[in-house]
């Protein structure tokens, strides 16, 4: 009992060995995501925790296949970034802020001023005869006249200010294309990998066949890693998981090396999970895989646990500011997890509410991550995983929102408290007052003030505000 609790749990003794000298996988998940690190983390990165790691970093043969297959895309993904600031999307709501502001600018020269303009000079024809009523006197229309003129100079004034900044935009967003171009073709990420890591031999073919045909027992029994893979992949790369396993308890076998596997693929497929929230530790059966197989001791870290232990044990000099860019570091390349049978419903504690593409999404990061990404299985109709924006909600938001039924009213205030559990304007059962912050806000697309019919989708859980 004692040697099953030791080898299921990793305490801090085993952990400060396992830094110190087992071998650190890394698999492509968390190979793709430094291509979204500042350069200076990434500098700080190498130089600091791989520098003290140089010769026990390792990627398995599968692993260097996947990341040189995706890298580009993740280079294009960058350069669609900054294209979105200037055009609208169809891909991407949160795009064409330029285009907007030009669109609002070229609204308000060509219609509300015009407008304006019309209004005050009926109004200056309707009060202008001495000898008929309504008559008022000239002096307030000249002083007003005046303004309206220096308003029309200082709208123009502000265009041409605009067309200024939006050529600037224009001209940062193309030296960044050729940054990016000039990474690719250079790719610093690539070359500082190429000093670091080694590699593990491939896998013969018929190798590949017998992890296949395991592959497939492990499959109906969800035995980990990678079972969640089948449903959007095909051929050999079904196995890919299964496959980078394989090739890292080979490696560690041979050389009798206990190892640490870092990933961004945080599925229940290589993680525990209690209560649907992930644990932090590997699946049992990989733990006991391993050791039965390698007799050593395996964990897992994401990135950004990885640098918080690294800078702890083998890098204290690792500044505070780079693990924290790793917690924002998101990578396009997480794996999208299974979809949700019909009566696997989430707890109350991490229920999802949808509008549009928006997934509001409570509890933890994690769930809020995970969530987001069940959401983009279920849409299957080309929607980038990041169109869909998760945000947290407050505890009390959180009750409010899962009691909103089809048909109620549901309005949003203008003053908002910001606290940990919002602020309340009023609470009927067909008029729900609410005031939330504007982030959530902005997701929702609803205004402060207004009124809504909510349609509510208890399949899909969609929510949608229909103004009144």
């Amino acid at each position: 009992m004692n040697f099953e609790s030791s080898y299921f749990e990793l305490d801090e003794i085993d952990e400060e060995k396992l830094f110190k000298t087992a071998y650190i996988f890394f698999d492509t998940s968390a190979l793709l995501d430094f291509y979204y690190f500042s350069d200076a983390s990434k500098n700080e990165i190498f130089d600091k925790v791989f520098s003290q790691l140089q010769g026990r970093l390792w990627i398995s043969k599968q692993t260097e296949f996947e990341f040189v297959k995706n890298k580009s895309k993740v280079s294009n993904k960058l350069f669609n970034s900054y294209i979105d600031l200037l055009k609208k999307s169809n891909n991407n709501k949160d795009s064409g802020y330029i285009e907007e502001i030009h669109s609002t600018i070229d609204n308000i020269k060509n219609q509300s001023l015009k407008n304006l303009n019309g209004l005050l000079r009926t109004l200056t024809e309707r009060t202008a005869k001495n000898e008929k009523h309504p008559f008022l006197e000239r002096n307030s229309f000249e002083v007003f006249s005046k303004s309206f003129d220096s308003l029309v100079e200082g709208i123009n004034s502000f265009n041409d200010r605009f067309l200024d900044f939006k050529k600037a935009i224009e001209l940062e967003v193309e030296k960044k294309r050729e940054l990016l171009q000039s990474n690719e073709s250079e790719d610093i990420v690539l070359k500082k990998f190429d000093s670091f890591f080694q590699v593990t031999s491939t896998s013969s073919y018929s190798e590949i066949l017998e992890i296949i045909a395991e592959g497939e027992l492990r499959l109906r029994n969800q035995i980990p890693p990678g079972y969640l893979d089948f449903e959007d992949k095909i051929g050999f790369q079904k196995y890919g998981d299964l496959i980078v396993w394989k090739q890292l308890v080979k490696q560690c076998s041979a050389d009798k090396k206990n190892a640490i596997l870092v990933t961004n693929d945080l599925s229940e497929d290589w993680w525990h999970f209690q209560q649907k929230k992930n644990s932090g530790a590997p699946r049992y059966e990989l733990i006991k895989e391993f050791n039965d197989l390698a007799n050593a001791k395996f964990w897992m870290f994401d990135i950004n646990s990885f640098l918080f232990k690294a800078k702890r044990y083998v890098a204290s000099g690792l500044k505070d500011n780079t693990i924290e860019e790793a917690k924002n570091v998101v990578s396009p390349k997480y794996k999208v997890l299974a979809n949700e049978s019909d009566s696997d419903e989430p707890d109350n504690e991490s229920r999802v509410l949808r509008s549009s593409y928006v997934v509001i999404a409570y509890q933890s990061n994690f769930v809020k991550d995970s969530y987001a990404r069940r959401v983009h299985a279920q849409l299957n109709n080309g929607t980038e995983l990041n169109d869909i924006k998760p945000i947290l909600l407050s505890p009390l938001l959180r009750r409010v929102f899962k009691s909103v039924e089809i048909g109620d009213i549901i309005y949003f205030s203008k003053n908002f408290a910001y606290n940990e559990i919002g602020h309340f304007a009023g609470f009927r059962k067909d008029d729900l007052g609410i005031t939330i912050p504007y982030a959530i806000r902005r997701s929702l697309n609803v205004s402060k003030g207004k009124r809504y019919t909510v349609q509510v989708d208890g399949v899909e859980r969609r929510i949608t505000f229909i103004s009144r």
